[in-house]
This record gives C-alpha cells, structure tokens and sequence, in this order.
C-alpha cells in the first residue's frame, strides 16, 4: 500500500495517453462551452431586467378600477378639494399604495389628486426612454387631473446609479426635471463622472454642489429604498406602473393612458 507523508500532496497520474480534456482541442472545446454559458447567461440577465417592448403594446385594462377593490378607497373619501399639501398616504388605507406612493419624491401634477400614477424607472432603460415623451405628455396635458410621482429603480448597471443619485440632487437646485428629460433626450450620452459634469454645467446647474452631493452619497439611501420598495411591491423590470395601486408593467401607449384617465373618470362619478 502506497504510504504518503504529506496529506496534502495529490498522488501523480501514471504516465500514458492525455486525457481528453488535457489535450489542446479539448481545452478548446471546454473554453468554447463556457463563454457559450456565459453569454446566454448575459442575454438571459438582460432579457429579465429589462424586458419591454419598443413599441407600447395594448393593455388589458379591465378590472382596473374596480368599484369593489380597495384600490378606489380614496375616490370616497378625498376629492379635488382636499388640501394641496395633502399627505395621499394618510387618506389610503391600502398597504400596497402606501408603499408605492411616497410623496416625498419627485412629484408632476396635482397633489390633490385622487389619480395616481406611481412609475419605477431607470434612466438607461431603452424602453423607459420610449415611453418617456408618453407618459411625460400625458401627464403634462392633465396635470390638473392626475399625481405623477417618479420613483428609480436599478437594473442596468452603476451608470443607473450614479444618473438616479444625480436627479436627486438636481432636485436640490430645483431642477429634477430638467435633468430627468435630458437624461432621456440625450438617452446613453452620460456615461461617467466626467461626462454628468459637461451636462450639468450646460444646463446651469452648480457642478461643485452636484458633485459633492453624488460623493457625500446623501440621496444613496433612497433609491435603495426605491429598490427595496419595489422589490416588495413585485417590480421586475421597468418600467413598471402603479395606478392607484394596480400595476402595469412595460410601455404603456398615449391611447390607453387616455383610456385609463376615462375609465377612472366612470368610475368616480366625474363622467
């Protein structure tokens, strides 16, 4: 019996023929398998987070305001009156809604309204820049009607991180918006440090407040609490929608954002 004195030594192959994975065509074979592995990993990674269509296709909007559902509470027990800085999460009951819409982020509308569209985005998203000149018109047209309220969510990669830090702190010089579109408008052109600064400048925003804010990491925690949010309310991909609680995930078209506002309507009582 073979008597080894050190334990961690491995025993040596008899000499002979190569096994097959030894041999160079073999390496290669097995090289060949494992980038095949890792690049449909890659397509399958994409394919999750950033699922979409780049042509917003038709929703099923029935049951979407459901008179029954507690997704309308609110349509009984606030109105167009209640006060501009109300606070939509102290009159909705639902847990869901209480989650997704958070006032204290970027808001586009009426506070006061009993409508409200909660978005999970990210600003390197191919389909969120798509649906960006839709949702941005739709709620530009009825600002009086509807509560836009813009939340991020990262799926692509640190470059996603860094743009949704830097609208944050736009929003510090009043300026999130601006930002915001031109993140979409000028949608891959920010791509480091460097190249956020040349857009910032041109915009008239103070580069040294901006870039002390990204580095002090002062907004950090809220958007991994968007993300941790959204993960909880089943968020998979952007961009994804809560209105008045229900979600609709991928491009929404201008038609059936129209037919959403129409339908709430009915179901209100405003029509």
């Amino acid at each position: 019996m073979d008597n080894y004195n050190n334990f961690n030594q491995v025993p040596e192959e008899p000499t002979g023929a190569l096994k097959w994975y030894k041999k160079s065509w073999g390496k290669a074979l097995i090289a060949m398998a494992i980038a095949i592995i890792l690049l449909i990993s890659l397509l399958a990674c994409l394919m999750f987070y950033n699922y979409g269509v780049d042509k917003a296709e038709p929703h099923n909007l029935d049951g979407l305001f459901n008179a029954t559902s507690s997704s309308v509470d609110v349509i009984s027990t606030s109105s167009s009156s209640a006060p501009v800085n109300a606070n939509i999460n102290q009159i909705v009951k639902d847990p869901i809604r209480i989650l997704a819409e958070k006032m204290d982020r970027p808001l586009w509308g009426n506070p006061s309204s009993t409508l409200v569209i909660v978005e999970f985005a990210d600003f390197q998203c191919s389909v969120c820049e798509a649906e960006f000149p839709i949702i941005r018109g739709f709620v530009t047209k009825h600002q009086n009607e509807v509560l836009y309220i813009f939340r991020n969510d990262i799926v692509i990669d640190e470059v996603s991180n860094l743009l949704a830090q830097a609208s944050l702190c736009a929003n510090d010089q009043g300026k999130f918006w601006i930002l915001h579109d031109k993140f979409y408008t000028n949608f891959g052109s920010v791509t480091s440090l460097e190249t956020l600064q040349i857009l910032v400048q041109s915009l008239g925003m103070d580069w040294d407040k901006m870039s002390t804010c990204i580095q002090s990491g002062k907004y950090l925690g809220q958007v991994v609490q968007d993300m941790s949010d959204g993960k909880r309310l089943g968020v998979a991909g952007t961009p994804t929608f809560f209105i008045n609680g229900k979600k609709i995930e991928g491009a929404v078209s201008m038609e059936d954002w129209e037919a959403i506002l129409l339908k709430y309507k009915q179901v209100a009582g405003q029509e």
